[in-house]
Protein backbone atom coordinates (compact mmCIF):
# COMPACT_ATOMS: atom_id res chain seq x y z
CA UNK A 1 0.00 0.00 0.00
CA UNK A 2 1.39 3.44 -0.91
CA UNK A 3 1.31 6.22 1.61
CA UNK A 4 0.30 9.77 0.59
CA UNK A 5 1.97 12.77 2.07
CA UNK A 6 -0.01 15.07 4.31
CA UNK A 7 0.03 17.70 1.61
CA UNK A 8 -1.35 15.26 -0.95
CA UNK A 9 -4.11 14.24 1.42
CA UNK A 10 -5.13 17.88 1.81
CA UNK A 11 -5.05 18.47 -1.92
CA UNK A 12 -7.25 15.45 -2.52
CA UNK A 13 -10.04 17.16 -0.60
CA UNK A 14 -10.27 19.70 -3.43
CA UNK A 15 -9.25 17.82 -6.56
CA UNK A 16 -9.20 14.26 -7.88
CA UNK A 17 -5.57 13.85 -9.06
CA UNK A 18 -4.57 10.59 -10.70
CA UNK A 19 -2.53 8.84 -7.94
CA UNK A 20 0.15 6.56 -9.28
CA UNK A 21 -0.74 3.86 -6.81
CA UNK A 22 -4.54 4.04 -7.25
CA UNK A 23 -6.02 0.59 -7.28
CA UNK A 24 -9.67 0.30 -8.52
CA UNK A 25 -12.02 -1.95 -6.62
CA UNK A 26 -15.82 -2.55 -6.76
CA UNK A 27 -17.76 -1.32 -3.78
CA UNK A 28 -20.45 -3.42 -2.28
CA UNK A 29 -24.10 -2.72 -3.11
CA UNK A 30 -24.54 -1.13 0.26
CA UNK A 31 -21.58 1.18 -0.17
CA UNK A 32 -22.33 2.01 -3.76
CA UNK A 33 -26.04 2.47 -3.10
CA UNK A 34 -25.30 4.72 -0.14
CA UNK A 35 -22.98 6.90 -2.14
CA UNK A 36 -25.25 7.13 -5.18
CA UNK A 37 -28.27 7.58 -2.94
CA UNK A 38 -26.63 10.42 -1.12
CA UNK A 39 -25.49 11.87 -4.39
CA UNK A 40 -29.05 11.66 -5.72
CA UNK A 41 -30.81 13.16 -2.68
CA UNK A 42 -29.91 16.74 -3.39
CA UNK A 43 -27.41 19.48 -3.26
CA UNK A 44 -26.63 19.14 0.47
CA UNK A 45 -26.12 15.38 0.40
CA UNK A 46 -24.17 15.60 -2.79
CA UNK A 47 -21.82 18.11 -1.20
CA UNK A 48 -21.15 15.82 1.70
CA UNK A 49 -20.40 12.94 -0.59
CA UNK A 50 -17.93 15.02 -2.60
CA UNK A 51 -15.48 14.92 0.25
CA UNK A 52 -15.92 11.24 0.78
CA UNK A 53 -15.81 10.61 -2.90
CA UNK A 54 -12.63 12.56 -3.30
CA UNK A 55 -10.93 10.53 -0.60
CA UNK A 56 -12.27 7.33 -2.08
CA UNK A 57 -10.84 8.25 -5.46
CA UNK A 58 -7.40 8.57 -4.07
CA UNK A 59 -7.72 5.54 -1.92
CA UNK A 60 -9.03 3.35 -4.69
CA UNK A 61 -12.75 3.61 -3.92
CA UNK A 62 -13.62 4.49 -7.48
CA UNK A 63 -17.18 3.36 -7.15
CA UNK A 64 -17.91 5.69 -4.30
CA UNK A 65 -16.23 8.46 -6.21
CA UNK A 66 -18.17 7.66 -9.32
CA UNK A 67 -21.54 7.34 -7.55
CA UNK A 68 -21.18 10.01 -4.92
CA UNK A 69 -18.58 12.01 -6.72
CA UNK A 70 -20.89 12.44 -9.68
CA UNK A 71 -23.13 14.62 -7.58
CA UNK A 72 -20.17 16.21 -5.82
CA UNK A 73 -18.40 16.97 -9.01
CA UNK A 74 -21.52 18.44 -10.53
CA UNK A 75 -22.34 20.47 -7.44
CA UNK A 76 -18.99 21.82 -6.32
CA UNK A 77 -17.18 21.94 -9.60
CA UNK A 78 -13.96 22.11 -7.67
CA UNK A 79 -13.08 18.49 -7.63
CA UNK A 80 -12.92 18.15 -11.35
CA UNK A 81 -14.86 14.93 -11.12
CA UNK A 82 -15.49 14.93 -14.81
CA UNK A 83 -11.80 14.95 -15.69
CA UNK A 84 -10.28 12.89 -12.95
CA UNK A 85 -12.83 10.94 -11.01
CA UNK A 86 -15.60 10.63 -13.57
CA UNK A 87 -14.00 10.34 -16.93
CA UNK A 88 -10.46 9.26 -16.02
CA UNK A 89 -9.55 6.88 -13.34
CA UNK A 90 -12.99 6.93 -11.86
CA UNK A 91 -14.63 5.89 -15.10
CA UNK A 92 -15.50 2.50 -13.69
CA UNK A 93 -17.80 3.98 -11.11
CA UNK A 94 -19.07 7.13 -12.79
CA UNK A 95 -19.51 5.97 -16.35
CA UNK A 96 -17.53 8.98 -17.41
CA UNK A 97 -20.50 11.31 -16.97
CA UNK A 98 -20.78 11.64 -13.23
CA UNK A 99 -19.73 15.25 -13.17
CA UNK A 100 -22.03 16.45 -15.86
CA UNK A 101 -25.09 14.35 -15.19
CA UNK A 102 -25.21 15.21 -11.50
CA UNK A 103 -26.03 18.81 -12.26
CA UNK A 104 -29.45 18.65 -10.61
CA UNK A 105 -28.40 16.40 -7.82
CA UNK A 106 -31.68 14.59 -8.07
CA UNK A 107 -32.71 13.85 -11.62
CA UNK A 108 -30.20 12.42 -14.04
CA UNK A 109 -27.27 12.82 -11.67
CA UNK A 110 -28.28 10.18 -9.19
CA UNK A 111 -29.61 7.72 -11.65
CA UNK A 112 -26.88 8.05 -14.27
CA UNK A 113 -23.84 7.73 -12.06
CA UNK A 114 -25.42 5.23 -9.72
CA UNK A 115 -26.92 3.20 -12.48
CA UNK A 116 -23.65 2.63 -14.29
CA UNK A 117 -21.49 2.67 -11.14
CA UNK A 118 -20.22 -0.55 -9.80
CA UNK A 119 -22.32 -0.79 -6.65
CA UNK A 120 -24.86 2.01 -6.52
CA UNK A 121 -27.13 0.49 -9.12
CA UNK A 122 -28.84 3.85 -9.40
CA UNK A 123 -31.66 2.74 -7.15
CA UNK A 124 -30.92 5.09 -4.31
CA UNK A 125 -30.34 8.11 -6.46
CA UNK A 126 -33.24 7.50 -8.82
CA UNK A 127 -35.66 6.80 -6.02
CA UNK A 128 -34.67 9.88 -4.09
CA UNK A 129 -34.76 11.88 -7.30
CA UNK A 130 -38.60 11.74 -7.41
CA UNK A 131 -39.17 13.01 -3.90
CA UNK A 132 -39.79 16.59 -4.95
CA UNK A 133 -41.77 15.87 -8.15
CA UNK A 134 -45.03 17.97 -8.31
CA UNK A 135 -48.22 16.07 -7.38
CA UNK A 136 -51.16 16.82 -9.75
CA UNK A 137 -54.19 17.88 -7.71
CA UNK A 138 -57.17 20.19 -7.51
CA UNK A 139 -59.21 19.25 -10.61
CA UNK A 140 -62.41 17.15 -10.53
CA UNK A 141 -61.40 13.50 -10.18
CA UNK A 142 -57.95 14.39 -8.81
CA UNK A 143 -56.75 14.36 -5.19
CA UNK A 144 -57.44 17.44 -3.12
CA UNK A 145 -54.47 19.76 -2.77
CA UNK A 146 -52.85 20.59 0.59
CA UNK A 147 -55.42 21.88 3.05
CA UNK A 148 -58.21 19.90 1.30
CA UNK A 149 -58.44 22.53 -1.44
CA UNK A 150 -59.80 22.00 -4.96
CA UNK A 151 -58.90 24.59 -7.56
CA UNK A 152 -61.38 23.70 -10.35
CA UNK A 153 -64.45 25.91 -10.67
CA UNK A 154 -67.53 24.11 -9.36
CA UNK A 155 -65.64 21.59 -7.24
CA UNK A 156 -64.99 20.76 -3.60
CA UNK A 157 -62.94 18.27 -1.61
CA UNK A 158 -65.19 15.26 -1.15
CA UNK A 159 -64.98 11.77 0.31
CA UNK A 160 -61.56 10.18 0.18
CA UNK A 161 -60.02 13.66 -0.25
CA UNK A 162 -60.88 13.59 -3.94
CA UNK A 163 -62.17 16.65 -5.81
CA UNK A 164 -65.83 16.25 -6.86
CA UNK A 165 -68.31 18.46 -8.74
CA UNK A 166 -70.63 20.75 -6.81
CA UNK A 167 -73.36 23.28 -7.48
CA UNK A 168 -75.59 21.31 -9.88
CA UNK A 169 -79.04 20.00 -8.96
CA UNK A 170 -78.85 17.47 -6.09
CA UNK A 171 -75.10 18.04 -5.71
CA UNK A 172 -73.42 19.52 -2.64
CA UNK A 173 -73.44 23.29 -2.49
CA UNK A 174 -70.12 24.82 -3.54
CA UNK A 175 -68.17 26.26 -0.56
CA UNK A 176 -66.93 29.30 -2.50
CA UNK A 177 -68.39 31.45 -5.25
CA UNK A 178 -71.93 30.63 -6.33
CA UNK A 179 -73.26 27.87 -4.08
CA UNK A 180 -75.72 26.54 -6.70
CA UNK A 181 -74.96 27.18 -10.36
CA UNK A 182 -78.29 25.97 -11.84
CA UNK A 183 -81.10 28.45 -12.42
CA UNK A 184 -83.96 28.27 -9.90
CA UNK A 185 -81.78 26.29 -7.45
CA UNK A 186 -81.11 27.16 -3.82
CA UNK A 187 -78.77 25.64 -1.22
CA UNK A 188 -81.02 23.76 1.20
CA UNK A 189 -79.37 21.62 3.91
CA UNK A 190 -76.05 21.88 2.02
CA UNK A 191 -77.62 20.37 -1.13
CA UNK A 192 -78.62 22.28 -4.29
CA UNK A 193 -82.39 21.89 -4.71
CA UNK A 194 -85.20 23.61 -6.57
CA UNK A 195 -86.11 26.92 -4.98
CA UNK A 196 -89.37 27.06 -3.03
CA UNK A 197 -92.25 27.31 -5.50
CA UNK A 198 -90.19 25.54 -8.17
CA UNK A 199 -90.48 21.86 -9.15
CA UNK A 200 -87.96 19.56 -10.78
CA UNK A 201 -89.22 18.16 -14.07
CA UNK A 202 -87.09 16.43 -16.72
CA UNK A 203 -83.93 17.42 -14.78
CA UNK A 204 -84.97 21.07 -14.90
CA UNK A 205 -86.35 23.26 -12.12
CA UNK A 206 -89.51 24.99 -13.35
CA UNK A 207 -92.20 27.10 -11.76
CA UNK A 208 -95.12 25.33 -10.13
CA UNK A 209 -97.52 27.12 -12.48
CA UNK A 210 -95.75 26.09 -15.70
CA UNK A 211 -98.32 24.93 -18.25
CA UNK A 212 -95.95 22.35 -19.71
CA UNK A 213 -94.65 21.00 -16.36
CA UNK A 214 -97.45 21.66 -13.92
CA UNK A 215 -97.13 20.86 -10.20
CA UNK A 216 -95.08 18.12 -8.63
CA UNK A 217 -96.45 15.65 -11.21
CA UNK A 218 -94.95 17.75 -14.03
CA UNK A 219 -98.13 17.54 -16.12
CA UNK A 220 -98.14 18.95 -19.62
CA UNK A 221 -101.36 20.97 -19.59
CA UNK A 222 -101.40 21.70 -23.32
CA UNK A 223 -104.65 20.31 -24.66
CA UNK A 224 -106.26 20.56 -28.10
CA UNK A 225 -109.04 23.13 -28.35
CA UNK A 226 -108.36 24.49 -24.86
CA UNK A 227 -106.48 27.29 -23.13
CA UNK A 228 -103.95 25.70 -20.79
CA UNK A 229 -103.49 26.85 -17.20
CA UNK A 230 -101.92 25.43 -14.02
CA UNK A 231 -102.85 26.25 -10.43
CA UNK A 232 -99.55 24.96 -9.04
CA UNK A 233 -100.89 21.46 -8.48
CA UNK A 234 -102.93 20.43 -11.50
CA UNK A 235 -104.22 21.75 -14.83
CA UNK A 236 -107.26 24.05 -14.85
CA UNK A 237 -107.91 24.34 -18.58
CA UNK A 238 -110.81 26.07 -20.30
CA UNK A 239 -112.23 25.02 -23.66
CA UNK A 240 -112.10 27.21 -26.76
CA UNK A 241 -115.34 29.16 -27.16
CA UNK A 242 -116.61 27.76 -23.88
CA UNK A 243 -117.80 24.62 -25.68
CA UNK A 244 -117.46 22.06 -22.89
CA UNK A 245 -119.32 18.85 -22.16
CA UNK A 246 -119.70 19.44 -18.43
CA UNK A 247 -121.41 16.10 -17.90
CA UNK A 248 -118.10 14.41 -18.72
CA UNK A 249 -116.31 16.12 -15.83
CA UNK A 250 -112.54 16.55 -15.89
CA UNK A 251 -109.91 13.83 -16.07
CA UNK A 252 -107.10 13.15 -13.60
CA UNK A 253 -104.93 15.83 -15.21
CA UNK A 254 -107.65 18.45 -14.90
CA UNK A 255 -108.56 18.32 -18.61
CA UNK A 256 -112.18 19.14 -19.43
CA UNK A 257 -113.93 17.39 -22.33
CA UNK A 258 -114.05 20.10 -24.97
CA UNK A 259 -116.73 19.82 -27.63
CA UNK A 260 -115.17 21.92 -30.37
CA UNK A 261 -112.53 20.56 -32.73
CA UNK A 262 -110.80 23.31 -34.70
CA UNK A 263 -107.74 21.16 -35.60
CA UNK A 264 -105.31 23.98 -34.83
CA UNK A 265 -103.45 22.27 -31.99
CA UNK A 266 -100.55 20.84 -34.04
CA UNK A 267 -99.66 18.61 -31.08
CA UNK A 268 -97.96 15.31 -31.90
CA UNK A 269 -99.60 13.72 -28.85
CA UNK A 270 -102.99 14.30 -30.48
CA UNK A 271 -102.33 13.94 -34.22
CA UNK A 272 -106.04 13.95 -35.14
CA UNK A 273 -107.44 15.50 -31.92
CA UNK A 274 -109.13 12.19 -31.18
CA UNK A 275 -110.83 11.56 -34.51
CA UNK A 276 -110.57 8.02 -35.92
CA UNK A 277 -111.81 5.84 -38.77
CA UNK A 278 -114.83 3.64 -38.12
CA UNK A 279 -117.22 1.31 -39.92
CA UNK A 280 -120.44 2.89 -38.68
CA UNK A 281 -121.92 -0.59 -38.52
CA UNK A 282 -121.30 -1.21 -42.24
CA UNK A 283 -119.64 -4.39 -43.54
CA UNK A 284 -116.10 -4.20 -45.00
CA UNK A 285 -117.50 -4.91 -48.47
CA UNK A 286 -119.44 -1.65 -48.27
CA UNK A 287 -116.53 0.54 -47.21
CA UNK A 288 -114.41 2.64 -49.54
CA UNK A 289 -110.66 2.82 -49.10
CA UNK A 290 -109.78 5.79 -46.87
CA UNK A 291 -107.29 7.11 -44.37
CA UNK A 292 -105.09 7.57 -42.57
CA UNK A 293 -106.61 10.67 -41.03
CA UNK A 294 -104.33 13.67 -40.55
CA UNK A 295 -104.46 17.36 -39.74
CA UNK A 296 -103.53 19.31 -42.86
CA UNK A 297 -102.73 22.90 -43.72
CA UNK A 298 -103.62 22.38 -47.39
CA UNK A 299 -107.23 23.54 -46.97
CA UNK A 300 -109.04 25.27 -44.09
CA UNK A 301 -112.05 27.52 -43.64
CA UNK A 302 -111.08 28.90 -40.23
CA UNK A 303 -107.53 29.19 -38.99
CA UNK A 304 -104.79 27.36 -40.87
CA UNK A 305 -105.66 23.66 -40.54
CA UNK A 306 -108.41 21.13 -41.04
CA UNK A 307 -108.90 17.37 -40.65
CA UNK A 308 -108.01 15.60 -43.93
CA UNK A 309 -109.44 12.21 -45.01
CA UNK A 310 -107.91 10.79 -48.21
CA UNK A 311 -110.55 8.67 -50.01
CA UNK A 312 -110.63 6.26 -52.93
CA UNK A 313 -114.07 5.02 -53.97
CA UNK A 314 -113.32 2.20 -56.46
CA UNK A 315 -116.86 1.54 -57.66
CA UNK A 316 -120.53 2.01 -56.88
CA UNK A 317 -120.48 -0.72 -54.18
CA UNK A 318 -117.68 0.26 -51.82
CA UNK A 319 -119.04 3.71 -51.11
CA UNK A 320 -119.13 4.32 -47.33
CA UNK A 321 -116.63 6.53 -45.46
CA UNK A 322 -117.16 6.78 -41.67
CA UNK A 323 -115.23 8.71 -38.99
CA UNK A 324 -115.99 9.43 -35.33
CA UNK A 325 -114.66 11.10 -32.16
CA UNK A 326 -115.28 10.30 -28.45
CA UNK A 327 -117.21 12.90 -26.48
CA UNK A 328 -115.82 12.22 -23.00
CA UNK A 329 -112.19 11.36 -22.30
CA UNK A 330 -113.31 8.56 -19.97
CA UNK A 331 -115.69 7.13 -22.60
CA UNK A 332 -118.90 7.48 -20.63
CA UNK A 333 -122.26 8.18 -22.34
CA UNK A 334 -123.90 11.57 -21.79
CA UNK A 335 -127.22 13.14 -22.67
CA UNK A 336 -127.24 15.76 -25.43
CA UNK A 337 -130.62 17.30 -24.70
CA UNK A 338 -130.62 20.95 -25.68
CA UNK A 339 -127.43 20.60 -27.68
CA UNK A 340 -126.77 21.34 -31.35
CA UNK A 341 -124.11 20.04 -33.74
CA UNK A 342 -122.36 22.12 -36.41
CA UNK A 343 -119.42 21.64 -38.81
CA UNK A 344 -117.83 22.58 -42.15
CA UNK A 345 -116.97 20.01 -44.83
CA UNK A 346 -115.42 20.17 -48.28
CA UNK A 347 -114.86 17.54 -51.01
CA UNK A 348 -111.72 18.19 -53.08
CA UNK A 349 -111.57 15.97 -56.16
CA UNK A 350 -108.12 14.67 -57.10
CA UNK A 351 -106.49 14.48 -60.50
CA UNK A 352 -107.57 11.61 -62.76
CA UNK A 353 -110.82 11.19 -60.83
CA UNK A 354 -114.41 11.48 -61.97
CA UNK A 355 -116.10 14.66 -60.86
CA UNK A 356 -117.95 14.60 -57.56
CA UNK A 357 -121.24 12.91 -58.32
CA UNK A 358 -124.40 14.98 -58.15
CA UNK A 359 -126.39 14.10 -55.06
CA UNK A 360 -125.27 11.44 -52.64
CA UNK A 361 -126.47 11.08 -49.07
CA UNK A 362 -124.20 12.13 -46.18
CA UNK A 363 -125.10 12.13 -42.49
CA UNK A 364 -123.98 13.24 -39.09
CA UNK A 365 -123.91 10.42 -36.53
CA UNK A 366 -124.30 10.01 -32.81
CA UNK A 367 -123.19 6.73 -31.20
CA UNK A 368 -123.85 4.91 -28.00
CA UNK A 369 -121.09 2.32 -27.66
CA UNK A 370 -122.08 1.30 -24.13
CA UNK A 371 -124.77 -0.94 -25.62
CA UNK A 372 -124.15 -4.23 -27.35
CA UNK A 373 -124.25 -3.90 -30.23
CA UNK A 374 -123.48 -0.20 -30.32
CA UNK A 375 -126.28 1.98 -31.62
CA UNK A 376 -125.62 4.48 -34.41
CA UNK A 377 -128.19 7.19 -35.10
CA UNK A 378 -127.87 9.17 -38.35
CA UNK A 379 -129.24 12.67 -38.77
CA UNK A 380 -128.48 16.19 -39.94
CA UNK A 381 -127.95 15.11 -43.57
CA UNK A 382 -126.07 17.08 -46.23
CA UNK A 383 -124.85 16.75 -49.83
CA UNK A 384 -121.68 18.02 -51.43
CA UNK A 385 -121.83 20.49 -54.29
CA UNK A 386 -120.74 18.82 -57.57
CA UNK A 387 -117.52 19.98 -59.21
CA UNK A 388 -117.63 22.38 -62.10
CA UNK A 389 -113.92 21.84 -62.50
CA UNK A 390 -111.98 19.20 -60.62
CA UNK A 391 -111.44 20.23 -57.00
CA UNK A 392 -113.57 23.38 -56.97
CA UNK A 393 -116.42 22.08 -54.79
CA UNK A 394 -116.87 24.73 -52.07
CA UNK A 395 -117.10 24.44 -48.31
CA UNK A 396 -120.45 23.28 -47.01
CA UNK A 397 -121.64 24.46 -43.60
CA UNK A 398 -124.25 22.50 -41.62
CA UNK A 399 -125.73 22.74 -38.10
CA UNK A 400 -128.88 21.81 -36.21
CA UNK A 401 -130.50 20.74 -32.95
CA UNK A 402 -129.68 17.18 -31.91
CA UNK A 403 -133.19 16.14 -30.86
CA UNK A 404 -134.84 17.66 -33.91
CA UNK A 405 -132.38 16.20 -36.42
CA UNK A 406 -131.69 12.80 -34.82
CA UNK A 407 -134.95 12.07 -33.04
CA UNK A 408 -132.92 11.28 -29.92
CA UNK A 409 -130.57 13.11 -27.59
CA UNK A 410 -128.65 10.08 -26.48
CA UNK A 411 -127.18 8.95 -24.29
CA UNK A 412 -124.19 9.31 -26.62
CA UNK A 413 -120.53 8.33 -26.41
CA UNK A 414 -119.34 9.53 -29.84
CA UNK A 415 -120.23 11.86 -32.68
CA UNK A 416 -119.23 11.33 -36.30
CA UNK A 417 -119.83 11.63 -40.01
CA UNK A 418 -120.96 9.08 -42.60
CA UNK A 419 -120.27 9.97 -46.24
CA UNK A 420 -121.95 7.92 -48.96
CA UNK A 421 -120.83 8.18 -52.59
CA UNK A 422 -122.88 7.29 -55.64
CA UNK A 423 -119.99 6.18 -57.84
CA UNK A 424 -116.23 6.02 -58.22
CA UNK A 425 -114.33 9.02 -56.88
CA UNK A 426 -110.87 9.88 -55.60
CA UNK A 427 -109.86 12.90 -53.56
CA UNK A 428 -109.70 14.34 -50.03
CA UNK A 429 -112.50 15.28 -47.68
CA UNK A 430 -111.75 18.13 -45.25
CA UNK A 431 -113.62 18.76 -41.99
CA UNK A 432 -113.19 21.95 -39.98
CA UNK A 433 -114.70 23.41 -36.78
CA UNK A 434 -116.83 20.46 -35.80
CA UNK A 435 -118.61 21.39 -32.56
CA UNK A 436 -121.35 20.44 -30.13
CA UNK A 437 -122.76 23.55 -28.54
Amino acid sequence: MCRLSAVSQVLLLFSFTAAACWTPRRLSNADGGDSSGRGGIGLGAGGKTSGAGGLAAGAGGSTGAGGGGAAAGGVTGGGGAQGAGGAGAGGIGGSGSGGTTATGGRGSGGSASGGSGSGGNGAGGAKDAGVDMAVVCGAIGQPCCNGNVCTATGSLCGPGTMCVACGDYQQACCPTGTACRVASNSCVASICQCTLGINKCDNTCVGDSSTVRCGTSCINCLQPNASASCDGTTCVNSCVGGNTLGACGVDSNGFPSCSEWDFESSDSRYPTEGWMMDSGGRSPSELATYGPLAISSAVAIHGARALAIPVTVPNATNVFVVIRVPLCSAGQAIDLTGRSIGFNVRFVTGANSPNLYQGGGNYTLIYNTTTSPATVSPGLGFAGTPDVALGDSPWLQRSGDVMINFGTSGPATHAGLMLIFQGAWKGTIYVDDFKIF
